[in-house]
């Protein structure tokens, strides 16, 4: 079984796809490869450069975690793009509040902030709208595979 961290990521990024955000199926989960314009309307999940913090040991060696989810939604288009990345970040918000969102349970997926990150590159606009999340679950001490 892998990580929590990474069963994490792949549930947001599934959570997403099924949300049917104005991306559509363009969720990418870890891509490093750079977006051209027919991949946008796009979602970039990523684990935010904070990572997973670890509070000590709780009771029968039971960790709890947080793991901090970046979720970009990038855009390039002609007009009303900044407001257009603000309303995929609001379809983002609404999917990873939903009660059906369990990663690993319902409820400990929390807006942590969110910002506006507006770019030109020659004629090329883009804005990206750049949410990031904390993703709360407990795991025994040397079982990072089994959250809950």
């Amino acid at each position: 079984m892998s990580h929590a961290q990474q069963q994490i990521l792949e549930a947001v990024q599934a959570q997403l796809i099924a949300a049917g955000t104005a991306a559509g199926a363009r969720v990418y989960l870890d891509r490093l490869d750079p977006l051209e314009d027919r991949d946008l309307p796009a979602l970039l999940v990523v684990e935010a450069p904070e990572g997973e913090q670890l509070a000590p040991s709780t009771v029968s060696g039971m960790e709890q975690r947080e793991l901090a989810v970046q979720v970009i939604a990038v855009l390039s288009q002609a007009g009303g793009y900044a407001a257009q990345a603000r309303e995929m970040g609001r379809q983002v918000e609404v999917a990873l509040t939903a009660r059906t969102f369990a990663a690993p349970k319902p409820g400990r997926c929390h807006l942590q902030r969110s910002r506006l990150i507006l770019s030109g590159d020659g004629d090329k606009p883009r804005a990206a709208r750049e949410l990031t999340w904390r993703v709360t679950y407990y795991a025994r001490r040397g079982a990072p595979d089994q959250p809950f």
